[in-house]
């Protein structure tokens, strides 16, 4: 019977496994320097996962997400990395219209390095620590976002978690730092076009 249950449980984690891996590389993307030049001309949604934060950190009151001192923050290489990421569109003279960013310090403090504003949206709120309730209106508040078509000649970022991506769109994007691209429909519909990866960063930045 314990060599029955050991396989079955192997077999769920190696299955669940598959899914994640499944999903990770579900976007298939052109070359980063490829994904820059086609979001030149405006159009599109870039979800950026929040950079890299100190995993030594833990997220405490989900109640008090204006005080940084009780969440898992941004590190000096996620600083770092959210310096690069404002570079690397800057220098392919990509056009940023609205940022928005998750209530969180380490999404709030992405979007301000990175691109020097944004705008707060509870819609791009990590489920962790949230109250039941309001899930399923973050769920779709995201996916509104994603479908949004941003003003003219530009593109909208937003900064937020992975969950969320996962629920909106069964994408999860489990490196810190990784951008996926979307081109939005305008009527809540939306295509993954791209991804950049965080090493990509630092190269796009130089460029």
């Amino acid at each position: 019977m314990r060599r029955i249950v050991l396989v079955i449980t192997t077999l769920i984690v190696g299955l669940a496994g598959a899914s994640l891996a499944a999903k990770e590389t579900a976007v298939t993307s052109p070359p980063a320097a490829d994904v820059m030049n086609m979001i030149r001309e405006g159009g599109y949604v870039i979800f950026l996962r929040h950079s890299t934060t100190r995993m030594d950190l833990r997220d405490g009151d989900h109640d008090k997400l204006d005080d940084c001192t009780v969440q898992r923050n941004l590190s000096e290489e996620g600083r770092t990395q959210a310096r690069q990421i404002g570079a690397a569109f800057r220098a392919a003279g990509t056009p940023i219209g609205a940022v928005y960013a998750g209530p969180y310090c380490r999404t709030k403090d992405t979007a301000e390095i990175a691109f020097g504003r944004f705008e707060v949206a509870d819609s791009l709120r990590h489920f962790v620590g949230a109250p039941l309730a309001i899930k399923p209106g973050i769920v779709a508040g995201t996916r509104e976002l994603l479908g949004r078509r941003p003003a003219s000649g530009t593109n909208t970022v937003l900064v937020s978690h992975n969950s969320n991506l996962e629920e909106a769109a069964n994408i999860w994007p489990a490196e810190q730092g990784v951008a996926i691209v979307f081109k939005p429909s305008g009527d809540g519909r939306f295509v993954t076009v791209g991804k950049i990866e965080p090493s990509e960063w630092p190269l796009l930045a130089a460029e």
